[in-house]
């Protein structure tokens, strides 16, 4: 039955046309949405204005200047210094000449304060310019001992001004002029000043583990750090002439540290001496991990490490008892200032104590920040506000830029502001709360003070952490849940037993006095210690987080930054911004493939979720931060790491079976150690890792990661991301496009398609009879009567490594057929995906011809840029082999046709540690024995393991030994 539809008067049209006008009438109408809208940005604006006439403008200039820095070093390529800097005075000039206030200069502020810090960080980085190791190499030095370390493992750490260095190949411009070098334990340890010689075992400082990790090799650049390792045998004291002037006058309190250090750890043994000595002279690398770990893990590192709280402690310690006794010298407060005394004599205790500490940077940056507050203090003004935080920070940037991006920096200042931003707040609750009464007993105010006092400790330390969690969480991928309980516990006994103890001890060591006040520093050492290893045991009390999304920590930082430098309510926008970085912190990468910078370690997620990792023995350092970023609680030092791993001489498989449609993708990763594994690995493998270079017709037939491409990119994490349809048949009608070394997508693309026509050098599996050599020039290799090497075990038999019950490395193999193993649709993942570069480098592959992949050796014509054709009559015939050893006879371009049945390749899109090809910034040159990808075009000679890789073992990235001491 239809309904009739009513007519429409004429004023129902009218409302209906005049409706949208009458919208926009209501919501700007007084009281209406808009007009509400904009009375609140008013008022937000007119608070932040305010706020900038009561002083906030230099903690603001000073929080984007500091940005400014930032944005230097994450630029994706290195500016042009001049232009940088005139761009930078330019806007200044314009900002001084219109002279605006308030709300309204901020934009002018903004963008010349962020050129500023900008300009500032390109030329200090040009300033610190010094040369550096080129590759790693044995070579003999000599030099002078600028510092001294005691190791964790009884070792020495010397810091070496180098004089002379010899070694193979290396010119007078590749000689570092600081280098730092391990004497294994036992060795005698030269003292500071003298001048020695020995061969050491030395490689350039190497640059972040992880995509969008900590940069060792931008620290060591600013540090003038060329190159870091251990010596071979014994330093020998050599004659290199009169010392300089700096030196001479320098070693006595080198000496002096020195002594002190090794006092302690003679009075206290283990693992509280290194503590002890850490805290009265700055010698961290003694402490053992068994207790630094707990330490970490309870949020209570920050003790052990000279800082704020130490020149505070110190400098205020000093302060208080010197104006209680100038107080009560009859006379003296009527016409000095006993506070003014007692700041000056504060100032000249915290600049013995730096200069005890060893002038650590940390340390030189809490002595800057108090000495700011204790001249404040002698001039008369408050001595901790937002206008002293912003001069020190802007000191020290202004010295150090390199500065704003260490964790310790961020951490020192985010605290500070934090806390004074929310004295104000703790202020007005003391306020609000009644005073105890006169009439109550001691017990009674003694009670009250203690409690307010452990009210302090709890509001400071959770102010503090909260502060500094984005820096924590985005560096050392922990949370320290329980830092709070931790804190409020050890700090009372660090303020009153372990620092007093210390400078007791200190004062009382030349006479020989110093056993019981070290004694009672031991004691509130190890009751910190049992403190840390109780809150660390816990649940969840080891704080692993995991590695957070890489716009985490700045968004954290910004938001407590906002928080804390406004006053008024346009500080609420920062929770924005805050609520930002917690979602994404919860959104860390969690990639299925990690690759170290020089090939090794190797790790794969399996089937279980979690990394199986093939390393060696100097590859520790690396694999604990891999472990962290995954959330991973195990110690580098399981063995169960490696399982899944099946091993043989020539190289290493691991074989995820995938988890069906909800789990992981199905994935085969092969590292080859030998030459004589590519030819197998390439036509099997999903993914090729080898710290040699790889023959170019390798990478026609799967993805590889080799030195070549780890030379250019660092370390590597790829993820497998989703599912490509098999690749279209290309046209290879038009011709090979010209290439532009300078292009770096065309450079990477030409790495994995090389020159259209290729081989790889082996013989035939099919085939028998002498070695061949392939078109592209590179050598052959050996075949056996079954095309594979003689011997070679099945690498490939047996339960994949990705379960929990899988087998291990060691598991017995039995003998290969010799035959690729033909890849299966069910075991090949589809597309992988690295994290950290800024443009996707994206690799297809190609299926094999029929049922089985292409013949090792045969020539075949690839496309350079892998168009497809317009129709199916565009597609020739797919080629047959050519002839071994020789170039294929003119034909027409061929092609290998796709097909339903046949099985996808991987799409690897990497994304690296360097924001760009090694070499686009002065901290992270190449390897000059590497050759580039876009040359790696042209035939390469591979070489052996034995020819490509030294003899001695590889360094840790901090430059430090490998955990073995090593023999002369």
């Amino acid at each position: 039955m239809s309904r009739e539809t009513a007519p429409i008067d004429e004023n129902t049209r009218s409302r209906i046309a005049f409706a949208p006008a009458r919208r926009a009438w209501l919501a700007f109408a007084p009281g209406g949405p808009a007009l509400r809208l904009s009375e609140a940005a008013r008022r937000l604006l007119d608070g932040a204005d305010a706020d900038l006439a009561n002083g906030a403008g230099p903690a603001l200039t000073t929080a984007v200047f500091a940005c400014g820095i930032a944005l230097y070093f994450s630029l994706p390529s290195e500016p042009w210094a001049p232009a940088l800097v005139a761009v930078a005075l330019i806007a200044l000039a314009l900002t001084m000449v219109r002279r605006r206030r308030g709300v309204r200069a901020i934009g002018a502020i903004v963008v010349t304060a962020l050129l500023a810090g900008a300009a500032i960080a390109a030329l200090s980085t040009r300033w610190v310019a010094a040369p550096r190791l080129d590759r790693e190499r044995t070579v003999s030095v000599e030099g002078r001992v600028i510092d001294l370390d005691a190791t964790a493992k009884g070792g020495t750490r010397l810091g070496l001004e180098v004089a002379r260095m010899e070694g193979t190949r290396l010119s007078a411009a590749d000689v570092p002029a600081v280098i730092t070098a391990t004497l294994a334990r036992g060795r005698p340890a030269p003292a500071m000043g003298d001048t020695v010689a020995f061969k050491a075992r030395l490689k350039p400082p190497d640059g972040p583990v992880l995509p969008d990790g900590y940069d060792f090799a931008r620290r060591a650049w600013f540090d003038g750090r060329g190159a870091g390792g251990y010596v071979l045998g014994r330093a020998h004291p050599v004659d290199l002439g009169a010392r300089p002037l700096l030196d001479r006058l320098l070693a006595p309190i080198g000496d002096l540290r020195h002594a002190v250090a090794d006092r302690v750890r003679t009075r206290l043994p283990g693992g509280t001496g290194a503590i002890g000595a850490a805290l009265m002279v700055g010698e961290q690398r003694a402490i053992p991990d068994a207790v630094n770990d707990p330490l970490r893990a309870s949020g209570l590192t920050h003790i052990v490490s000279i800082s704020g709280l130490h020149m505070s402690l110190v400098a205020g310690g000093v302060m208080v008892v010197l104006r209680f006794l100038f107080v009560a010298i009859p006379g003296f407060a009527m016409h000095r200032s006993a506070k003014k005394a007692a700041a000056v004599a504060a100032l000249l205790a915290a600049t013995i104590y730096l200069f005890l500490s060893g002038l650590q940077v940390a340390a030189v940056r809490s002595h800057l920040m108090l000495s700011v507050a204790l001249i404040a203090v002698l001039v008369d003004r408050p001595a901790i506000t937002m206008h002293t935080v912003a001069v020190a920070a802007t000191a020290i940037l202004l010295i150090d830029p390199e500065a704003a991006m260490e964790p310790s920096f961020r951490m020192s200042f985010l605290a500070v502001i934090a806390l004074v931003a929310s004295w104000d707040l703790w202020k007005l609750r003391v306020a609000a709360r009644p005073p105890p009464s006169r009439e109550a007993s001691l017990p009674v105010h003694l009670l009250g003070a203690a409690r307010r006092h452990v009210e302090g400790l709890a509001f400071s330390s959770l102010i503090a952490g909260l502060a500094t969690a984005p820096v924590i969480v985005g560096v050392f991928y922990r949370g320290a849940p329980y830092s709070i309980l931790a804190n409020m516990i050890v700090l009372p006994v660090v303020g009153i037993l372990v620092m007093p103890a210390a400078v007791v001890a200190a004062l009382a060591m030349p006479f020989g006095f110093d056993e019981l006040p070290l004694a009672a520093m031991g004691l509130g050492i190890d009751f910190m210690v049992a403190v840390g290893r109780w809150v660390s045991a816990l649940p969840g009390g080891a704080g692993l987080v995991g590695a957070p999304h890489p716009l985490a920590m700045p968004l954290g930082v910004a938001a407590v930054l906002w928080l804390s430098l406004w006053r008024s309510r346009i500080r609420l926008l920062g929770l924005v911004p805050g609520l930002l970085s917690l979602v994404l912190a919860a959104l860390g990468p969690q990639p299925d493939v990690l690759v170290g910078r020089h090939g090794s370690p190797v790790a794969v997620r399996g089937d279980d979720g979690r990394l199986h990792v093939l390393a060696g023995r100097d590859d520790r350092f690396d694999v604990a931060i891999w472990l962290a970023a995954d959330a991973d609680d195990r110690s580098p030092d399981d063995r169960g790491l490696a399982a899944g791993w099946r091993c043989d001489a020539i190289g290493c498989v691991f074989r995820r079976d995938g988890g069906g449609a909800s789990g992981p993708a199905p994935l085969e990763v092969a590292v080859v150690r030998d030459p004589r594994g590519f030819p197998e690995d390439c036509a099997a493998a999903d993914l090729v890792i080898s710290r040699l270079v790889a023959p170019p017709g390798c990478g026609a037939a799967t993805t590889v990661v080799d030195r070549a491409r780890l030379a250019e990119t660092g370390a590597i994490a790829l993820t497998v991301v989703g599912t490509s349809p098999p690749p279209q048949s290309p046209d290879l009608s038009s011709p090979r496009p010209p290439v532009d070394p300078t292009a770096p997508d065309e450079a990477e693309d030409l790495d994995i398609r090389p020159d259209p026509a290729f081989a790889i050098g082996a013989s035939d599996p099919h085939r028998s009879g002498a070695p061949t050599v392939s078109r592209a020039g590179i050598p052959p290799i050996a075949p056996t009567a079954a095309g594979t090497s003689a011997g070679r075990e099945n690498r490939r038999a047996g339960p994949t490594g990705a379960g929990p019950g899988a087998a291990s490395s060691e598991t017995t193999r039995s003998p290969s057929s010799g035959t690729p193993r033909t890849p299966s649709p069910d075991t090949l993942p589809d597309t992988l995906e690295a994290s950290g570069l800024a443009a996707a480098d994206t690799l297809p592959r190609s299926p094999a011809t029929n049922s089985r992949p292409p013949s090792l050796g045969s020539t075949l014509r690839l496309p350079p840029t892998g168009r497809a054709p317009t129709n199916e009559a565009d597609t020739p015939a797919p080629p047959s082999p050519a002839t071994i050893g020789s170039p294929p006879a003119p034909r027409p371009p061929a092609v290998i046709a796709s097909s339903p049945e046949l099985p996808t390749r991987p799409i690897l899109r990497f994304t690296a540690t360097a924001s760009l090809p090694a070499g686009g910034r002065p901290w992270s040159p190449r390897d000059p024995d590497v050759p580039r990808l876009v040359e790696s075009v042209t035939p390469i000679a591979v070489r052996s393991t034995e020819a490509q890789e030294d003899a001695e073992p590889s360094l840790n990235n901090d430059g430090s030994a490998p955990p073995a001491d090593p023999e002369p």
